[in-house]
């Protein structure tokens, strides 16, 4: 019988939980590069919709949700998954560069947040005023 030295055994299993944590990495990163590649096909056929379609003109305010998630996946997400991978642990950002990915962050969800709040202000005022809706609420205004 043939005996294994603990140091041997250390190295074999730290082998293998370095495979699998690849592995589990490799397949986080497919995961968000998939939703990544989802949040662009969606947000770019939304948009398209709203331009191509005269009846839909007016939804300015989820055309501009839908430009600001768009600029938000493409902008922050690749960035995310760079710093937030084992995958690419030589990669090292500079101070700069951290707080402009969190200025531009905080810039993304306001506008999303404000975005949101617009909409719902306008279907409010859709649903309590239905007869002056129509008149008062022109794309100038909007």
């Amino acid at each position: 019988q043939q005996s294994i030295s603990p140091t041997a055994m250390f190295f074999n299993k730290s082998l293998a939980s370095a495979d699998r944590d690849l592995v589990s990495q490799s397949i986080g990163l497919f995961l968000m590069l998939l939703v990544d590649l989802v949040g662009i096909v969606g947000n770019v056929a939304v948009m398209f919709v709203i331009i191509k379609t005269p009846l839909f003109k007016k939804f300015v305010f989820v055309f501009h949700l839908c430009l600001v998630d768009l600029t938000a996946v493409l902008i922050l997400m690749p960035l995310g998954m760079v710093s937030s991978s084992a995958l690419f642990n030589n990669i090292e950002f500079s101070d700069t560069l951290c707080q402009i990915y969190l200025f531009l962050s905080m810039l993304f969800i306001s506008a999303s947040i404000l975005s949101i709040l617009a909409i719902n202000v306008e279907r409010y005022y859709y649903i309590v005023h239905p007869m002056r809706y129509e008149v008062r609420m022109t794309l100038k205004l909007v």
